[in-house]
Parts: C-alpha cells; structure tokens; sequence
C-alpha cells in the first residue's frame, strides 16, 4: 500500500510559442499603425497591439510561474496535500479523514465569468472535496485562487491511491 503520491500540473507546452507569435503581431500591428494614415484604422491597430502585448505578458506570466507538483499522503488520520514547485513546498493542506465527506472526480472547466460560460477540458480533471460542516464543495487542488488540474492519467492513478486507502471517489459530480 502506497503511502505518498506525487503527480505533476497538466501544463501546455505551447507557452513559448504563444509568446513568441503574440509579441511578433503586437510588434507588426504598432508598426503598421503608424505607417496608415487613416486615424480611425490606427487607433483599431493600436489596440490590436495592445491586446496582443497583454497576452504575452500573461503568456510570460505563465511560462515564469512553472509546473507545480502535487504531493499526497496519509498522516495521523489527515490527507495532507502539498502543493511544490522544485522542491519548495507552496502551500500545505491538511483535512480530517473522519470530517471528508465525498470526493469527486470531475473534469476540469475553463470558465469565461464575463460570459458565464465554462468549457469541459476533455485532456484534463480536478478533484472536489466535500466536508461534512460546510456546503458548497472545496477544489482539493488550489492555488493563490488557482484550480489545478492533472492529466487523466494522474487523476485515475489518484482516484486509485485514495481508494486504496478506503477513500471513496464519486467519478462524475453532476
């Protein structure tokens, strides 16, 4: 019987060429804009720059942030969840087993809130926590407001190490 788990974030390797292709439109569009000479044309190239600016930095943002680990285990009746990047531990979680109510495997959402829309990931899943005194189900994996997910591969050897240790895990939450 396993004792600890650790599974890596599911992370695009695309990043670096998102950087790469928006910084090169930002750039050609801010160019581009000052050689036109319709104001109305220079000012829609201008924010088109900007848009694509704004993206490589999120895109830098993301690629400078790195892959986080998550590492789980089994302490004096606690789930422990540590969440580390390069072997420095971010952020620890502890919950009572006798408190753990449910967990749920479902698969990871990319929510636009402006819009209210969500998109199921097909590639990728997360888990919920449910607590006996609390209402609304937690995400077990979460960081600085961050919902982390793995690969479908890591959530089932996940689902397989709880189970092991007698946690029942609800596939799909409705």
């Amino acid at each position: 019987m396993e004792e600890v788990i650790i599974v890596e974030e599911k992370y695009s390797k695309y990043w670096i060429w998102a950087i790469l292709l928006s910084s090169a439109i930002a750039l050609a569009l801010f160019i581009y804009s000052y050689s036109t000479g319709n104001v109305v044309i220079e000012n829609y190239l201008q924010l088109g720059a900007f848009i694509s600016f704004a993206i490589t930095i999120f895109s830098v943002i993301k690629l400078w942030e790195g892959k986080k680990s998550i590492r789980m285990t089994f302490e004096n009746e606690n789930l422990v969840v540590d969440i580390f990047k390069n072997k420095d531990t971010l952020q620890q979680d502890r919950y009572e087993l006798n408190k753990v109510k449910s967990i749920y495997l479902i698969p990871s959402r990319v929510s636009i809130p402006f819009l209210n829309i969500s998109i199921d990931r097909k590639d990728a899943a997360t888990f919920q926590l449910s607590l006996d005194e609390e209402q609304q189900p937690i995400y077990l994996f979460q960081f600085s407001g961050r919902i982390i997910s793995v690969s479908n591969d890591a959530a089932k050897r996940l689902s397989a190490f709880l189970e092991e240790q007698s946690i029942n895990v609800i596939t799909s939450k409705q």
